[in-house]
């Protein structure tokens, strides 16, 4: 244990060491902001009309730096008809983050006034290691830069992440289980917004990790326009992903002959033991951050651009 200590750096240490790299990127979105942003083209070009909004799709890949193994165990009781017996759950040592990060998204910017826009979006990835649920985000833009052919635009979002692992699974089939703290019956019953609630057969229940990040992303973003209309548009974007609130929890889930039911434990339940990179813990292991880069193609959605070129007598 003491040399898994010397060679592996504890989290916190490692979080503080990019604290500053963030900080100055964080404070050049801020001033990229404030900036004026260059005039529209008056000659020749295609300025987008009120009423008008951009549609891009995207995709993104992020490296989440200096993840390490997840390792969770905790005593549970099983009780059948033949009795009682005791054992002991330990799952598999996982990273959440084994490989980068790869998600696909839908974003619209909205036009406010002159050339601030509201930034909205949502989408859906995942890793080698896990999984993402789902993750969508708002916040605020500016046109820092416009000509002709490119464009260059300042955002800060805050976005909304949830992520879950599979630790491993519990046979359920026949058996009541007790472990931390409550009791996963071999029947449940699963409700229905339109009808009575009916009786489930457990079948399995399945350890899971759960995390919840909320996000501060301050983006720069570099868009070209290809052809002549102002309707589509290639982007490359740079981002950086800085968490506000992060939680982790193990979630049990009740897989049956019609349907499931789950419930969520903190991770300092009674009875659970974690270690992260072979090291005891209480708090959220992972800390989602990292330089994200993302590819994306627009439209703009709306009235069609007016042609603006100089009166003729």
């Amino acid at each position: 244990m003491k040399n898994n200590k010397k060679c592996a750096p504890r989290q916190e240490e490692i979080f503080k060491r990019q604290l500053d790299g963030r900080l100055l990127y964080l404070a050049f979105l801020l001033l990229c902001l404030r900036l004026p942003a260059a005039s529209e083209p008056i000659r020749g070009g295609r300025r987008p009309p009120r009423g008008y909004f951009l549609l891009e799709a995207t995709g993104n890949v992020l490296y989440v730096p200096n993840t390490g193994a997840l390792g969770v165990g905790f005593p549970y009781t099983t009780s059948t008809k033949a009795g009682v017996s005791q054992h002991y759950f330990s799952n598999r040592y996982v990273n959440l983050f084994a490989g980068p990060f790869v998600s696909f998204g839908a974003a619209a910017q909205i036009p406010l006034k002159k050339r601030h826009f509201l930034d909205v979006g949502f989408g859906i990835g995942g890793t080698d290691g896990g999984k993402n649920n789902g993750y969508f985000f708002a916040g605020y833009g500016q046109k820092i830069f416009s000509n002709d052919k490119f464009r260059i635009k300042a955002t800060i979002d805050v976005a909304y992440y949830e992520f879950t692992n599979a630790l491993g699974a519990i046979d359920n089939s026949k058996k009541n289980i007790s472990l931390l703290g409550t009791v996963a019956d071999s029947t449940f019953s699963v409700n229905h917004s339109r009808s009575q609630p009916t009786v489930s057969y457990a079948s399995v229940l399945k350890i899971q990790y759960l995390q919840k990040d909320y996000i501060l992303i301050p983006k720069v973003s570099f868009e070209y326009v290809p052809f002549e209309g102002n309707r589509l548009t290639l982007g490359l974007a740079f981002s950086y992903l800085v968490p506000i609130y992060e939680k982790g929890n193990i979630r049990l889930e009740q897989e049956g002959s019609s349907g499931s039911n789950g419930s969520s434990f903190p991770l300092t339940a009674s009875g659970l033991s974690l270690t992260y990179n072979n090291t005891p813990i209480t708090t959220t292991p992972y800390h989602f951050h990292g330089l994200q880069t993302s590819f994306k193609i627009g439209l703009i959605v709306g009235k069609p651009p007016a042609l603006t070129r100089p009166q003729t007598k």
